[in-house]
């Protein structure tokens, strides 16, 4: 198939992303920003895949995008994805959460004993416990004097957030992300090294 063949194609399924996209943001609205993303993601691939198939065959999805938008979501909602279903093994799967296999939790999830999520990113035995009881009193306060939007931010990138997906969620440029990224760690060096030095004095 040439590029002048293909394009036609190409040019009929974007004009059903937006009725994939917003079909799928209803199905997947009571997941968490990054799940739904990404599920929203998983919709408009397996729909440009589908998409191809149907018309391989004939088909015109675009005459029915909303029937064609629902039977997209549907099955990614049952676990399908581009290049097959999701591993029977996975224990991320949404699978594998409804039926209660496996507890997965959250860094922005509290924990068991009903502290912040940022408790988990000092939960690591290779530190020591005074540079973990350190952190436990410094971050949640450097995280206090942040501006709303910084503090989003911040949490964003913890959680493990790209640049653009950040940007994103907030609703800034991901150059304004890469801007207070740099800016948060030298505020929080600044924070730390502060006391630090307040802690050895008293």
């Amino acid at each position: 198939m040439t590029a002048a063949t293909a394009l036609p194609d190409h040019t009929a399924f974007l004009a059903l992303v937006l009725a994939l996209e917003t079909r799928a943001r209803f199905r997947f609205r009571f997941r968490s920003p990054a799940d739904r993303e990404d599920a929203v993601a998983d919709v408009v691939a397996h729909g440009f895949s589908a998409f191809g198939r149907l018309r391989r065959r004939g088909m015109q999805p675009a005459a029915f995008p909303g029937a064609f938008a629902k039977f997209v979501v549907l099955e990614v909602a049952k676990g399908l994805r581009v290049g097959g279903r999701v591993s029977g093994r996975d224990v991320l799967s949404e699978t594998h959460r409804r039926r209660g296999r496996f507890v997965v939790r959250r860094m922005d999830d509290s924990t068991p004993d009903g502290h912040a999520w940022w408790r988990d990113l000092a939960a690591d035995r290779r530190i020591d416990v005074a540079d973990q009881a350190a952190f436990n009193l410094d971050f949640p306060a450097w995280l206090s004097n942040l501006t709303v939007t910084k503090r989003r931010i911040a949490e964003l990138l913890a959680y493990g957030h790209s640049g653009d997906v950040t940007a994103r969620l907030v609703g800034v440029t991901p150059g304004r992300v890469s801007q207070v990224r740099r800016e948060l760690a030298a505020a929080w060096h600044a924070f730390h090294e502060t006391s630090e030095r307040r802690r050895r004095r008293s």
